[in-house]
């Protein structure tokens, strides 16, 4: 009797000790990756095809193998679950491996919590199918299907029933994954969702639009991603980092509150406007992101923008310092479950408001 009870208590003291050496191995530094070590794939968020030329430079000057292509938007109309706003063009024939992007409207998420999951995932479905059958007769290699759904963390059961449904009607070999919100990994639910799929990208950026001009809160900062990493690591799935390389304009009234966001401004338009009065030029804090604020001399209209006088403009602008802070954050504290990072957005030539393909590459690779 003594002598079982010894055991029993031996095999109590040996899985207290195992478990703690295995959270204390989750939760320790792990080993810095070096560059070469993480590839760079892309997001491409525009309704038109990406220019051939845009993915032989991403191709050629970073090593994309991988390429996320927003297929369209899935809204809710009269109880009718539908794809809006399809890509326009044809899927890239390009030698690289394209997955299907799918987001929601505003509307749908604020529904999510009355919708069958399972209407959802049938929708997406027989989208999906029809969307890999026209990529197939233009020559594309379409791997797989990614869900850019932000669902409130509080619904993440409904998100992982949805994604069984999902998963069951689709052919066998597709690649199933998501994007997700940092503020996930809070949740208890999350572990069942991530069982689902193959992989997740977290995206480290856009967390907060700023409500009010004062409120100096970049797109991203190599602080925040390092802090959410570290978070993302713990949960022990396969991801990809998402990082951002895009900047935007904001505008402001008279009074300080938020008018309007536009992520289609080149600030060096501003630049030259006489009727626009530059008044600040600054880093944020904790962030190499630029912030330029100009301010409205007079009633005018700006790229579409109707501004009154005194109205200010704020551009947040992302630089090679800033991205590349945020990889080797990534680099430093995502350890073995990472797969590569993932930029949001592919460079285009036609788009001024992301940094380049040369700019992206060199925060990417550089030490």
């Amino acid at each position: 009797m003594f002598r079982s009870l010894s055991r029993r208590i031996a095999m109590v003291v040996i899985f207290a000790v195992g478990v703690t050496v295995i959270g204390s191995r989750m939760y320790e530094q792990p080993r810095t990756l070096s560059t070469n070590e993480v590839p760079i794939v892309f997001w491409h968020w525009r309704t038109p095809a990406p220019d051939p030329h845009d993915i032989s430079s991403a191709i050629s000057k970073a090593k994309m193998r991988k390429l996320f292509i927003r297929s369209g938007q899935f809204d809710s109309r009269n109880s009718i679950v539908e794809r809006i706003q399809p890509m326009v063009g044809s899927y890239p024939s390009a030698p690289v491996e394209l997955h299907l992007a799918y987001n929601a409207t505003p509307k749908l998420l604020r529904e999510f919590e009355q919708i069958d999951p399972a209407k959802v995932a049938l929708s997406v479905a027989g989208t999906y199918r029809s969307d890999l059958e026209r990529a197939n007769k233009d020559g594309a290699n379409v791997v797989g299907l990614q869900l850019d759904f932000d669902v409130p963390t509080r619904l993440l059961s409904n998100y992982a029933d949805l994604l069984r449904v999902l998963r069951a009607a689709l052919p066998p070999d597709t690649n199933l994954s998501i994007t997700g919100l940092p503020a996930w990994v809070l949740s208890n639910d999350l572990a069942t969702v991530l069982q689902v799929v193959d992989f997740w990208i977290p995206q480290f950026y856009g967390s907060e639009i700023p409500l009010g001009v004062d409120r100096k809160i970049p797109i991203s900062s190599a602080q925040d991603v390092a802090r959410y990493v570290a978070r993302v690591r713990q949960v022990g799935r396969p991801f990809y980092a998402g990082l951002s390389a895009y900047g935007y304009a904001v505008l402001y009234g008279k009074d300080g509150s938020l008018i309007e966001v536009r992520g289609d401004i080149d600030r060096q338009q501003a630049g030259r406007d006489s009727e626009l009065e530059l008044i600040e030029h600054s880093n944020f804090p904790n962030s190499d992101e630029d912030r330029i604020v100009y301010r409205a001399r007079g009633d005018h209209v700006f790229r579409g923008l109707i501004l009154r006088a005194g109205e200010t403009i704020v551009f947040d602008i992302p630089t090679v310092a800033s991205l590349k802070a945020a990889a080797r954050a990534v680099r430093e504290n995502a350890g073995e479950q990472l797969l590569g990072i993932c930029i949001f957005r592919l460079p285009s030539g036609v788009d001024k408001t992301n940094l380049s393909i040369d700019e992206v590459s060199s925060a990417l690779t550089s030490k």
